[in-house]
C-alpha cells in the first residue's frame, strides 16, 4: 500500500462550517491508497468514513460511505459538490463538459439566481448550468450574455429585431414606454413594433450607447451579414446557427472578455471602450462561437499599434483568474484582402483554442475572435477563410 505524505498534524475534521454534522477523530492517523483509492485510517487503523476533512491548508476534502476519497460530482446531503482529481473540493466558477457551474464554498452547486462581482446570473434549477440567451423565468423573460452568461440591460438587437431590456433584467412587452424622452411601443413579443433592417431606435444617452452613434449594426441579408464599418461579408454555414444578430453596449473596465484594459499603448487609448457585438455566431457545436466586434478606439491607424494591443490583450487573458488563457503566439494574416493581427490562445487546459483577429482603423478596431475545440478547428479555419470584402 501507499502512503500520503501527509503528518500526523495536517488533519483538521469539521463540518458544521458545511452544514454537515460529523463526529470528530484524532488527527493521528494517516492516507493510505488502497486498490487504486486514497483512505484514511486513523490512530487505530480504523477507516474512517461519511466525514469531511479540512487540512490546514484549508481545502476541503469528502470521504464516502466506503471511506474513499471522493473526486468529481458527488451529492452530499441535498447538495452536489464536486472534487478535483486530487480531491479537493473546488469552488467558484468550474466548466465541465461545456457548461459553467458556480460552486459555493457552503452549499457547492449554486442553483436559480446567482449575483457574483455585481453582475447578475441565473443557473439552472436542476442541473445548475449556466443559462445563456433568451430565458423565460417565472413567467418573465430576460437576457443573458452568450459570451459570459451575464444578465443584460438596455437595448438589444436579436434575429434583426429590436428589443428593450429594462433595469431589473425583463424584456417589456405589450406596452408603450419613454426611453430617453421618446415613446416606444413594443408588441406582445418584445419586439419594437417600428423595428427593421434599415431603422433603428435612438440610442442616444443609453447604457448601450457607443460614442459615435453614426455606427449602424450590419444588415442581414439571408444567412449573410454585411457589416459597413469592417466592410466584411460573412456568411453563416449551413451547420452554423446566428445565436445573437447583434446588440450595441459600452464597456467599461477591464474586463478581457469585452476586449477593455486600463493600458496605454503607444498612442492607442481604450480605457473606455464602446463596443458593438454585431453578431454571434455557433459554427457547428455550442462548444464553438464566432463574435465581430466594434471598439473604439483613439490613435493612428499602424497595425503594429494593434499587434501591441494583441500582447497586452494575451497578458491579461493569461492573468485573468476564472478563466486562464495561455497565449501560444502572435502573427500577420490576410482576411478579405486586408491585413489582420491574429492572436492564438489555448483555454481550459489547452482543451479550447481562441483566436482574435485584430485590424486597427483611424479611430476603432475591428476584433474578430473564434473560441473553438480542437477537432472544429478545420472548420473553424475554413469559416474565417470565407470571409469576403463588403
Amino acid at each position: 500500500m501507499r502512503f500520503k505524505n501527509i503528518s500526523k498534524k495536517m488533519l483538521i475534521i469539521a463540518g458544521m462550517s458545511l452544514g454537515i454534522a460529523i463526529t470528530s477523530f484524532a488527527s493521528t492517523g494517516q492516507w493510505v491508497q488502497n486498490n487504486g483509492n486514497w483512505v484514511y485510517r486513523d490512530e487505530l487503523g480504523n477507516l474512517v468514513k461519511n466525514t469531511w476533512v479540512k487540512h490546514t491548508d484549508s481545502n476541503w476534502y469528502y470521504l464516502d460511505l466506503n471511506g474513499i476519497m471522493r473526486v468529481g460530482w458527488h451529492k452530499i446531503g441535498d447538495n452536489w459538490y464536486n472534487f478535483n482529481p486530487s480531491g479537493i473540493m473546488r469552488t467558484g466558477w468550474f466548466q465541465d463538459r461545456g457548461n459553467w457551474y458556480y460552486l459555493d464554498t457552503s452549499k457547492g452547486m449554486t442553483k436559480g439566481w446567482l449575483k457574483n462581482n455585481g453582475n447578475w446570473y441565473y443557473m439552472d434549477t436542476v442541473a445548475g448550468t449556466m443559462k445563456m440567451g433568451w430565458q423565460r423565468i417565472d413567467n418573465l423573460w430576460y437576457y443573458f450574455s452568450p459570451e459570459t452568461g451575464e444578465m443584460y440591460k438596455g437595448w438589444l438587437k436579436s434575429n434583426n429585431n429590436w428589443y428593450y431590456i429594462a433595469d431589473t433584467g425583463t424584456m417589456i412587452s405589450n406596452s408603450t414606454i419613454k426611453i430617453n424622452g421618446e415613446n416606444y411601443t413594443f408588441d406582445d413579443k418584445g419586439v419594437w413594433v417600428s423595428s427593421n433592417a434599415s431603422n433603428a431606435p435612438n440610442l442616444s444617452g443609453t447604457t448601450n450607447n457607443p460614442s459615435n452613434t453614426n455606427i449602424k449594426l450590419g444588415i442581414w441579408d439571408g444567412r449573410t451579414l454585411k457589416n459597413g464599418w469592417s466592410k466584411l461579408s460573412i456568411a453563416v454555414p449551413a451547420n452554423a446557427s446566428i445565436y445573437s444578430a447583434g446588440s450595441i453596449r459600452e464597456s467599461i473596465g477591464k474586463n478581457p472578455q469585452n476586449l477593455v484594459n486600463d493600458r496605454n499603448i503607444s498612442d492607442l487609448d481604450i480605457v473606455s471602450a464602446s463596443v458593438i457585438y454585431d453578431c454571434m455566431i455557433r459554427l457547428g457545436n455550442e462548444s464553438s462561437l464566432f463574435q465581430l466586434r466594434y471598439i473604439t478606439a483613439t490613435g493612428n491607424s499602424s497595425m503594429s499599434t494593434a499587434s501591441s494591443y494583441a500582447a497586452v490583450l494575451g497578458e491579461q487573458l493569461e492573468a485573468d483568474m476564472i478563466n486562464p488563457h495561455t497565449m501560444e503566439g502572435i502573427e500577420r494574416i490576410e482576411i478579405a484582402g486586408e491585413e489582420y493581427i491574429k492572436l492564438k490562445t489555448t483555454i481550459l487546459g489547452r482543451t479550447m483554442k481562441q483566436d482574435f483577429y485584430i485590424r486597427k482603423l483611424d479611430n476603432y478596431m475591428i476584433v474578430m475572435s473564434a473560441t473553438y475545440s480542437y477537432q472544429n478547428e478545420s472548420d473553424v479555419m475554413t469559416f474565417i477563410r470565407d470571409i469576403k470584402a463588403n
